[in-house]
């Protein structure tokens, strides 16, 4: 028995296949976002800004004892430990 031949079934399911053509925006529209592009690229993203808090007296203390006690509880050093402990805790 012979095949029929649907020419029409194949049309269709070739036509369902193919992907769709790329539409294109209006001149308006791509002038925009051309604009829009050219801007954002133009803009430089916001630095996060630090905000310096200042230790506390009995944080500055606390690290000077951990740092006189690691030095081996020497005699005169306190002043060299406050600074340091200052230092180290503005930085951070």
């Amino acid at each position: 028995m012979p095949k029929k031949n649907n020419v029409e079934k194949e049309l269709v399911s070739a036509a369902a296949a193919a992907p769709a053509p790329a539409r294109r925006r209006p001149a308006a529209s791509r002038k925009l976002h051309a604009a829009v592009e050219q801007v954002t690229a133009e803009v430089k993203p916001a630095q996060p800004t630090r905000i310096a808090i200042k230790p506390s007296h009995e944080e500055i203390a606390k690290l000077a004892y951990f740092y006189w006690e690691a030095r081996g509880c020497q005699i005169g050093t306190g002043e060299e430990d406050w600074t340091r402990a200052e230092r180290e805790l503005l930085s951070r």
